[in-house]
């Protein structure tokens, strides 16, 4: 799966909120290739193992990826592997689009669904782009 990169096209910076984070008006657009990631996702029987920068929990497709198997109530582990051709803590939202496309495929791979609502309370619980889900 490719997770793309985004671009602002204007961005304003509204106010800083108490948890550290920004309120904005941004006007950006989905980036081509080489400006994404490539994710992969595998079962493990373990627990959720991310290959990639960091691989720990402090991860946002970790997070992602526990939040989704919480909520699907899933017993199952799973490797999530990412290639990432966007360069970290470059204002291009990479890690955003990764936890989205963890957000968007990683149910289909449990063989469950999650409704338009779930994805969106999911990625406002993760501080995610929501319109990175297509409608």
């Amino acid at each position: 799966m490719l997770a793309h990169a985004k671009i602002n096209l204007g961005l304003y910076v509204v106010a800083r909120r108490p948890d550290g984070f920004h309120d904005i008006e941004t006007v950006f657009c989905g980036s081509a290739s080489p400006m994404e990631s490539v994710c992969t996702i595998r079962g493990d029987p373990r627990d959720i193992l991310i290959a990639g920068s960091p691989s720990d929990d402090s991860n946002i497709c970790h997070k992602a990826a526990r939040i989704i198997r919480k909520h699907l109530n899933v017993p199952e582990g799973v490797h999530i592997h990412i290639e990432k051709h966007v360069p970290v803590g470059a204002g291009l939202g990479g890690g955003s689009a990764d936890a989205a496309t963890v957000v968007k495929e990683l149910p289909a791979f449990w063989n469950r669904t999650l409704e338009a609502g779930d994805r969106l309370r999911i990625a406002l619980e993760l501080r995610i782009r929501c319109t990175l889900f297509p409608q």
